[in-house]
């Protein structure tokens, strides 16, 4: 992040994605973040700025997420990248590359760098910028966006969306003894109060519905997400009770 550049993790759903991007927020500072769910249908007017009618039918413009970020220099998530239509990435792309912004209402927001020459080389004051509504955008604003991996149905990482990010892949094999010692580990350090044979009775169910759900012969899906672990473990933590019922209530 110290870079400049925004980032963009991909994992499978349920690989941990969201707790990743919490933690990494209040590891850099970033804690409270803004959120933006992604939908397929957005247009730029749903990402950047909504209109909506006043009590005397007058036209209202509401920033989203994404601008309140832009403006105050906190950390937006995009959840669900993949998502974007083609349309609201243009309209991402000005902010993501320039940092720059023009909204519906006519507000512009523009690089720090650039505010700072108009005002010392136009000689324009921060009152006469306001009045034409102009305004720099946050220099700690970023971006972390969340996504799923591209499918041959979903061929979401064209070239231009990969000038936008770096990109992260968050994988973690279940299956494997390290993934068994690193989700035990990541379960005791973030859900107090777990009692101790949890997490690692925990991981080696998860491992072993991976290797069922790897098995061709298998038609039921069978596989443990990292999120469903996590939700069951947070059960655990607040009703100790037997492991199954444990398996039953927060992953069943």
């Amino acid at each position: 992040m110290r870079t400049g550049k925004d980032l963009c993790l991909i994992g499978e759903r349920g690989a941990g994605k969201s707790f990743v991007a919490r933690h990494f927020a209040r590891a850099t500072g970033y804690a409270p973040v803004e959120t933006v769910f992604i939908y397929s249908d957005m247009t730029a007017r749903d990402l950047l700025q909504r209109r909506t009618t006043g009590e005397d039918k007058e036209t209202l413009w509401q920033p989203t997420p994404l601008t309140r970020a832009a403006v105050s220099g906190r950390l937006c998530v995009l959840d669900g990248i993949q998502r974007l239509p083609t349309g609201a990435i243009s309209a991402l792309l000005r902010l993501v590359e320039d940092r720059e912004l023009t909204l519906f209402d006519g507000t512009r927001y523009v690089r720090p760098e650039r505010y700072a020459a108009m005002r010392t080389e136009l000689g324009m004051s921060e009152e006469e910028l306001t009045a034409k509504q102009i305004f720099p955008v946050h220099p700690g604003f970023r971006i972390l966006a969340l996504a799923t991996p591209p499918t041959g149905e979903a061929p979401w990482l064209t070239n231009e969306m990969l000038h936008l990010f770096h990109f992260f892949r968050l994988s973690i094999d279940l299956t494997s003894e390290e993934g068994r010692e690193h989700s035990t580990a990541l379960l005791q350090a973030v859900v107090p109060g777990l009692p101790a044979e949890v997490p690692h009775a925990l991981a080696t169910f998860a491992a072993a519905m991976g290797n069922m759900e790897a098995d061709q012969s298998n038609t039921v899906s069978a596989s443990v997400s990292l999120r469903l672990m996590l939700r069951a473990a947070r059960r655990a933590a607040i009703y100790p009770t037997d492991f199954y019922e444990i398996v039953a209530a927060g992953i069943m």
